[in-house]
């Protein structure tokens, strides 16, 4: 068995961390005002804020994201995020 560490607060952009055939993970940074558009997703993904504030944008429903929020958006359905102050999200994919 390897571990990999993963220094999160190195990462200035939004990166890629890990894909399997079960599990896509990655570490979005947003700068504020900044907005992930809107997608359709066929996996359900887990969203944790590690830093910043923000929006989560699922269908018509919206939810308030800040640091410490874990947010879980089921698959096949059409999600955004935005940033009211700089952001660094981490995002699990499970396809």
């Amino acid at each position: 068995m390897t571990i990999t560490v993963i220094e999160t607060y190195n990462l200035t952009s939004s990166s890629k961390i890990l894909e399997t055939d079960q599990v896509q993970t990655m570490f979005l940074h947003l700068v504020e005002g900044q907005k992930v558009p809107p997608c359709l997703m066929s996996a359900t993904v887990v969203y944790y804020v590690v830093e910043g504030q923000g929006m989560l944008h699922v269908e018509s429903e919206q939810a308030e994201l800040h640091s410490g929020t874990m947010a879980v958006v089921p698959a096949n359905t059409t999600r955004s995020i935005s940033a009211a102050t700089p952001m660094r999200v981490l995002a699990i994919q499970l396809l």
